[in-house]
């Protein structure tokens, strides 16, 4: 950052606000990460519940179970009241361990996997696709999360 100060014909001096964490070492955002982590950890209740609480604010059906049976049940008895067959659910990890979607088919109901890509892609399928999602995301009957 000195360099730059320099080449810019600044004074040196300390770092923007902003820009403190670049001159950090790796140990230093490795105990910082460790530190959140191990917070986060702490008040993983109190963060669930902070969530859930916003969440059903913003008008979403919050469901917390105890097992998968469960959580599976509570997703088929919202579907079952459903006047628009179509279902959109993000593909998180979650619903590898959760059989939803062949109870959502089982109802009669069309499930679609919208991924979410972490990386700016311009390849043109992957742009008409997620257009696609998005299209269908804002008419469908039930967005699971």
């Amino acid at each position: 950052m000195q360099s730059v100060r320099t080449a810019l014909g600044r004074e040196p001096g300390p770092p923007h606000p902003l820009y403190h964490h670049l001159e950090q070492t790796l140990p230093e955002l490795e105990a910082q990460a460790e530190q959140i982590q191990r917070r986060v950890a702490e008040n993983r209740v109190a963060l669930l519940d902070r969530l859930a609480e916003a969440a059903q604010h913003n008008g979403w059906r919050v469901c917390r179970s105890s097992n998968p049976e469960e959580a599976v049940e509570y997703i088929g008895a919202v579907a079952e009241g459903l006047a628009d067959t179509r279902v959109m659910r993000s593909d998180q990890e979650v619903f590898q361990q959760l059989p939803v979607d062949g109870a959502l088919t089982g109802l009669g109901l069309s499930v679609t996997v919208m991924a979410r890509s972490d990386q700016e892609t311009r390849d043109e399928h992957q742009t008409t696709t997620t257009q696609k999602h998005r299209e269908e995301a804002a008419v469908a009957g039930l967005g699971i999360t």
